[in-house]
């Protein structure tokens, strides 16, 4: 089975806290960051080795992309788009459950999610 890293584009890292520190308990740990060459966005921790963005920014760079709305502690959408500041564009992520949790099993070989 292909570790999470198998899953990345060429020049991207896995593992790594860059320019931070391991979160404390209550503190957002949920939270990260992802840049591939000049590109980044945000993410929404789902499971070990597993971010989910909109990943919109590494197509068209806004910054704000892949960041979580969360609402009493659930993720409940990531930003999808914007054209202004802050974006006001969000993808409701439980359309997409079924398809998260097929793909997460399919590549990893993972029974519960």
């Amino acid at each position: 089975t292909p570790g999470p890293s198998a899953l990345l584009q060429r020049g991207c890292l896995a593992g790594h806290i860059v320019g931070g520190h391991e979160a404390q308990p209550h503190s957002h740990p949920y939270m990260a960051f992802l840049k591939v060459g000049t590109s980044f966005c945000g993410g929404c921790l789902v499971a070990p080795g597993w971010v989910m963005t909109a990943a919109l920014s590494l197509i068209c760079p806004q910054g704000d992309s892949g960041g979580p709305l969360v609402c009493n502690e659930v993720a409940q959408g990531i930003v999808s788009f914007g054209y202004d500041t802050p974006a006001m564009v969000y993808t409701h992520i439980c359309n997409y459950l079924p398809w998260i949790r097929k793909t997460m099993k399919q590549r990893l070989g993972l029974d519960e999610l």
